[in-house]
């Protein structure tokens, strides 16, 4: 049935939020998550018994649930699925329709594109047999993006400077500058190593191992970053009849597409704010490499 991952979800945030306090169940939240994506529960094999049993202890069986409805997802759609513990708080979403379509189509077409990626990387290792062994393809993807997420880091930067004197801000910008910085990093080894004749293949691993560490020990940073500055950029519009606060233009700014992406053209910024699901995108824009 539609939705149904949703309903379990919604239900066990409720449930925990009437005996846990606020952080307890955000935290049971990005935890279930993390472990989720982090391990064979997202192609069905469940999580480990050590991790449930941390999570059923004497006080602790709210938390339990939260983490059980998390161990049934079984792909990214019913990951997007997830709404905002915040806005399941303040009552802000319906407990059985999540109604983010925009949020939802977001994460279809970043399954797409990461299809397409794949497909030009290996036209690129392809063509680069016929040019020496240099993939040129690949260095202006890899380019491309470098350049795009250098523009990030210093808009993001530049918004710092205007709040510099509000920790929570300058929390949530340190979290997405460190993310946005190993991608330039990692970007821009691939870039350099394309033209490198020979280089591709043991790149390609190590930055492959280096992604896979980052999300790992990052993640559950990312989804807590995502749940608060969403909830804060929906507070700021409601409160203020659509103000553009700091949190909005941080969300703003992950979502602006620059170089070759600009093409596609600009995403519905607004929605995804409103929708309940919608930290589900902000945390994938965090922690895209």
């Amino acid at each position: 049935m539609p939705n149904e991952q949703y309903k379990r979800l919604f239900a066990a945030i409720q449930a925990g939020a009437r005996g846990q306090t606020k952080d307890d169940i955000i935290g049971a939240v990005v935890d279930g998550l993390a472990n989720s994506l982090a391990s064979d529960t997202i192609s069905g094999k469940g999580t480990s018994l050590e991790s449930a049993q941390n999570f059923f202890n004497p006080g602790g069986l709210a938390l339990g649930a939260i983490y059980a409805a998390y161990k049934l997802i079984r792909s990214r759609k019913e990951v997007a699925e997830s709404p905002n513990p915040y806005f399941v708080f303040n009552g802000q979403c319906d407990e059985s329709d999540p109604a983010s379509p925009v949020t939802l189509n977001y994460v279809r077409t970043r399954l797409l594109k990461g299809v397409a990626a794949t497909a030009i990387q290996v036209g690129g290792s392809a063509s680069a047999k016929l040019m020496a062994d240099v993939d040129v393809v690949s260095a202006l993807q890899h380019g491309n993006a470098t350049g795009s997420t250098i523009a990030h880091i210093m808009k993001l930067k530049a918004i710092a400077k205007s709040y510099k004197q509000s920790e929570t801000i300058s929390g949530w910008i340190n979290v997405i500058l460190t993310l946005k910085m190993q991608k330039a990093t990692i970007r821009g080894g691939q870039a350099i190593g394309s033209l490198i004749p020979g280089a591709g293949l043991p790149i390609a691993i190590a930055t492959t191992v280096a992604k896979i560490g980052i999300k790992l020990t990052l993640s559950k940073v990312i989804y807590w970053t995502a749940a608060e500055l969403h909830w804060r950029a929906f507070a700021e519009r409601a409160i203020n009849r659509n103000a553009v606060g700091p949190a909005s233009r941080i969300i703003g700014e992950l979502f602006t597409r620059r170089g070759a992406t600009r093409i596609f053209g600009k995403y519905d910024v607004d929605a995804i704010i409103k929708e309940p699901c919608g930290w589900m995108a902000v945390a994938d824009k965090i922690g895209l490499i």
